[in-house]
């Protein structure tokens, strides 16, 4: 005879999820996200997802360019959650850093050289398009 131990006896073999219920919901779910993720405002966020992040180094290259110095933190005028997102993802391309040198300000930022070899690209590709 065979006995089973109480850890044995406690697992319980998983459910798979096949149910036709659980198939029906998840592509009700799939439905909604993908309906929602056509609307136009969500078309523009995925937009502004894209090209904030471009400005903002931009404007970071600019401003630290004309003042010779990092930029201060509140130079930037960042937008709120989307400024602060698109600024931790230049940071983490290693496009910009952080640099404490100002003790007026909390934060200040300049490019790296990675981000000044691309900026410099970039103003040669706008050049040739204007």
């Amino acid at each position: 005879m065979t006995t089973k131990s109480a850890k044995d006896a406690a697992k319980k073999p998983a459910r798979k999820s096949s149910s036709r219920s659980d198939k029906a919901e998840s592509t009700a779910r799939q439905e909604l996200i993908d309906t929602i993720s056509r609307s136009r405002p969500v078309q523009q966020l995925l937009r502004e997802i894209e090209e904030y992040p471009l400005e903002l180094f931009r404007r970071i290259c600019t401003l630290s360019e004309r003042q010779r110095s990092a930029v201060p933190d509140y130079n930037l005028g960042l937008v709120p959650h989307l400024g602060e997102m698109a600024l931790h993802a230049l940071i983490d391309a290693e496009l910009v850093q952080q640099v404490e040198r100002d003790v007026r300000s909390l934060h200040t930022y300049e490019p790296t050289a990675q981000g000044k070899k691309i900026v410099r690209r970039l103003e040669v590709e706008t050049s040739k398009t204007d």
